[in-house]
């Protein structure tokens, strides 16, 4: 039967949640340069300027 050690279980808890915090920046950072993408496309294709993707339509 294994020793338990508590600062084993200190590292390996550590570099689990190294490796969540590192997927969890990953998949931010690919939604927020996803919408950037998509905002940029939209000025494209609409001819837009860039304060108009922003400001809430008034009619």
């Amino acid at each position: 039967m294994k020793k338990y050690s508590d600062e084993e279980n200190a590292k390996g808890v550590f570099v689990v949640f190294s490796v969540v915090q590192m997927i969890l920046l990953a998949l931010m950072y690919t939604i927020v340069y996803a919408s950037y993408r998509a905002t940029k496309m939209a000025l494209d294709k609409y001819g837009l300027s860039q304060i108009s993707v922003f400001a809430p339509l008034s009619y």
